[in-house]
């Protein structure tokens, strides 16, 4: 199922699994899986081949809209490479966002005290006393 807002920004790729609520602000497409691989079908309405028909300043789209908006189709082995290169995208941004946010949360002098603690530590002959 795509979920596409009337006012055309943005859309969403979701899979209702049981009873599910939707407002009347959404357009509910149901692609033919026979002919279109629904995340295929998603990526190309996300894509700015497909968002540059919608006019922002028009408001509200109706069927008309939808219905006559050009998508870029493919075979479904080359629907298959769109679809898993997208998949590999994300995987890499998650792994890029991860690695951001422990950078973001590493603390240089942290380092710095812990090689002093360790010093302290080696000098203190491991329990804490000096020697006479």
């Amino acid at each position: 199922v795509i979920l596409m807002p009337r006012n055309g920004k943005g859309v969403a790729c979701y899979t209702a699994t049981g009873p599910t609520l939707i407002s009347n602000n959404l357009f509910i497409i149901w692609p033919n899986t026979d002919k279109v691989d629904p995340e295929y079908l998603a990526i190309a309405m996300r894509s700015r081949i497909v968002s540059s028909q919608i006019d922002p300043k028009k408001g509200v789209l109706g069927k008309s809209d939808i219905a006559s908006m050009v998508i870029p189709m493919a075979s479904r082995d080359e629907m298959a490479a769109v679809v898993d290169r997208d998949r590999k995208i994300h995987d890499e941004i998650e792994a890029i966002s991860s690695q951001l946010n422990q950078l973001r949360n590493e603390n240089p002098l942290e380092s710095i005290w812990l090689q002093a603690d360790a010093r302290n530590a080696s000098s203190d002959n491991g329990n804490g006393a000096t020697e006479e």
